[in-house]
Protein backbone atom coordinates (compact mmCIF):
# COMPACT_ATOMS: atom_id res chain seq x y z
CA UNK A 1 0.00 0.00 0.00
CA UNK A 2 1.39 3.22 -0.79
CA UNK A 3 1.76 5.29 1.91
CA UNK A 4 1.11 8.73 0.42
CA UNK A 5 -2.14 7.98 -1.78
CA UNK A 6 -3.60 4.85 -0.42
CA UNK A 7 -3.60 2.72 -3.61
CA UNK A 8 -1.79 -0.60 -3.73
CA UNK A 9 1.13 -0.13 -5.71
CA UNK A 10 2.14 -2.42 -8.96
CA UNK A 11 5.54 -3.72 -7.37
CA UNK A 12 2.98 -4.76 -4.28
CA UNK A 13 1.08 -6.73 -5.45
CA UNK A 14 1.18 -9.28 -2.07
CA UNK A 15 0.40 -6.71 0.30
CA UNK A 16 3.18 -6.49 2.01
CA UNK A 17 3.58 -4.45 4.61
CA UNK A 18 6.87 -2.59 4.60
CA UNK A 19 6.57 -1.73 8.30
CA UNK A 20 6.51 -5.27 9.11
CA UNK A 21 7.57 -7.28 6.27
CA UNK A 22 8.62 -10.35 7.82
CA UNK A 23 5.26 -10.80 8.77
CA UNK A 24 2.40 -12.32 7.04
CA UNK A 25 2.64 -14.73 4.39
CA UNK A 26 6.39 -15.01 4.33
CA UNK A 27 6.35 -17.01 7.87
CA UNK A 28 3.94 -20.06 7.00
CA UNK A 29 4.59 -22.88 9.22
CA UNK A 30 3.73 -26.46 7.36
CA UNK A 31 3.37 -30.09 8.70
CA UNK A 32 6.24 -32.44 7.72
CA UNK A 33 4.85 -35.50 6.41
CA UNK A 34 5.73 -38.81 8.13
CA UNK A 35 5.93 -40.58 4.28
CA UNK A 36 6.46 -39.42 0.89
CA UNK A 37 5.20 -41.93 -1.87
CA UNK A 38 5.58 -42.72 -5.32
CA UNK A 39 2.04 -44.10 -6.37
CA UNK A 40 3.07 -44.25 -9.83
CA UNK A 41 5.92 -46.88 -8.65
CA UNK A 42 3.93 -48.00 -5.44
CA UNK A 43 7.42 -47.39 -3.48
CA UNK A 44 7.80 -44.50 -0.23
CA UNK A 45 10.67 -43.28 2.54
CA UNK A 46 10.50 -42.25 5.18
CA UNK A 47 13.61 -39.58 7.33
CA UNK A 48 12.95 -42.53 10.11
CA UNK A 49 13.82 -45.52 7.98
CA UNK A 50 15.37 -44.64 4.64
CA UNK A 51 19.17 -43.58 4.57
CA UNK A 52 20.25 -40.72 2.61
CA UNK A 53 23.68 -41.12 1.12
CA UNK A 54 25.56 -38.65 -0.85
CA UNK A 55 27.47 -40.18 -4.14
CA UNK A 56 30.65 -41.31 -2.15
CA UNK A 57 27.76 -43.28 0.00
CA UNK A 58 28.24 -40.97 3.10
CA UNK A 59 25.19 -40.65 5.13
CA UNK A 60 23.55 -37.17 4.56
CA UNK A 61 21.70 -36.24 7.80
CA UNK A 62 20.56 -32.90 6.41
CA UNK A 63 18.92 -33.51 2.80
CA UNK A 64 16.16 -34.23 1.29
CA UNK A 65 16.06 -36.01 -1.91
CA UNK A 66 12.82 -35.51 -3.26
CA UNK A 67 14.09 -32.15 -5.22
CA UNK A 68 17.07 -34.52 -7.25
CA UNK A 69 13.91 -37.67 -7.65
CA UNK A 70 11.62 -34.96 -8.80
CA UNK A 71 14.64 -33.22 -11.05
CA UNK A 72 14.41 -31.48 -14.72
CA UNK A 73 16.21 -28.38 -16.20
CA UNK A 74 19.11 -27.31 -17.18
CA UNK A 75 20.90 -27.82 -14.26
CA UNK A 76 20.56 -31.47 -13.70
CA UNK A 77 19.46 -34.85 -15.08
CA UNK A 78 15.61 -36.02 -15.50
CA UNK A 79 14.93 -37.28 -11.57
CA UNK A 80 13.95 -40.62 -11.28
CA UNK A 81 10.04 -39.83 -10.49
CA UNK A 82 9.83 -36.96 -13.16
CA UNK A 83 6.34 -37.00 -14.27
CA UNK A 84 5.21 -39.68 -11.60
CA UNK A 85 2.12 -39.31 -9.01
CA UNK A 86 3.55 -37.99 -5.87
CA UNK A 87 2.03 -37.82 -2.38
CA UNK A 88 2.55 -37.57 1.40
CA UNK A 89 1.20 -38.74 4.44
CA UNK A 90 1.28 -39.58 8.08
CA UNK A 91 0.35 -43.58 7.41
CA UNK A 92 2.02 -45.68 5.51
CA UNK A 93 0.95 -46.31 2.02
CA UNK A 94 -0.28 -50.35 2.24
CA UNK A 95 1.24 -52.59 -0.46
CA UNK A 96 3.98 -50.20 -1.18
CA UNK A 97 7.78 -50.62 -0.74
CA UNK A 98 10.14 -48.98 1.78
CA UNK A 99 12.78 -47.19 0.39
CA UNK A 100 15.93 -48.44 2.11
CA UNK A 101 18.49 -46.13 0.92
CA UNK A 102 18.52 -42.86 -1.19
CA UNK A 103 21.77 -42.06 -2.99
CA UNK A 104 21.77 -38.44 -3.97
CA UNK A 105 23.16 -37.89 -7.29
CA UNK A 106 23.55 -34.47 -8.47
Amino acid sequence: MNRENGKLDHFNEYRIDFDNPYEGMFLKTAKRRMFTINHTKKIYYTFAETDMLFQDRTKNDYGDPLPILMGYGRVTEPGEWLGDVIGVSDQRPEGYSLIKEICMKW
